[in-house]
Order: C-alpha cells, then structure tokens, then sequence
C-alpha cells in the first residue's frame, strides 16, 4: 500500500530456491500443471485480477521446449490480485471491507501454495 495505490493480493513475489525446485517439480507434472491452471482461472474468473510471476525468458533445464506447461514453468514467483489508483474506500474504514473481498478472491492461489510447501 503506497497511497494512492493499494495493492491486493495473494501469492509469493519470489519463490526462495527450495520452494522454486518444488514448484517446478510439482509444476512439471501434467495433471499438477493443469490443477495450477485450474485454480489460475478461477482468479482471473472471481474478478479483474491479473496472474504474475514470470520472471525466465526461457524454461528452465531437465524440461522440453514444448513442455505442456513451459508457460508455468518460467515463474520465478506467483502471485495474482489487482492495483487500485485512489479507491474511495482508501481513508475510511470501508478499506478493511474492500482488502477482505480481494483477498478471499485471489486465496486460491494462496491454499495452493501452502499446499505446495507443506507436502
């Protein structure tokens, strides 16, 4: 939050070294892949919410070119949500409200993550 812009949320910026060798484990699997997209789309679905984390021009080694999920696979982080400019609800108490309604949009992405880390 950098008034007048609040972003909001869920996800890491950048995955420490461990957790980006199990994401990408865990990402490089077909049907895992296709989960992670599953609960991408259901992100952008709740909202106006963008996806972020590519951080690799390129996929990274031990993966194909053509990997079903190279897209993914060029994340260095992930996390979704939105940025407002100057919302109304900025200085009142009605931004706890309007945090509470995009951070349980975007958590999916948050519940897969800790899953991630925790298995």
């Amino acid at each position: 939050m950098e008034p007048p812009t609040v972003f909001l949320g869920s996800g890491m910026h950048t995955f420490p070294k461990p957790v980006l060798e199990r994401y990408r484990e865990t990402v490089g699997n077909e049907a895992e892949g296709a989960r992670l997209r599953a609960v991408l789309d259901e992100v952008r679905a709740a909202g106006p919410y963008e996806i972020w984390g590519e951080a690799y021009k390129r996929v990274p080694q031990g993966f194909e070119a053509d990997h079903p999920n190279a897209d993914l696979l060029k994340y260095g982080g992930l996390f979704g949500g939105l940025t407002l400019t100057d919302p109304p609800e900025m200085y009142t108490a009605a931004l706890l409200e309007l945090c509470a309604k995009h951070y349980q949009a975007t958590a999916p992405i948050q519940r897969w993550l800790i899953e991630l880390m925790g298995s």
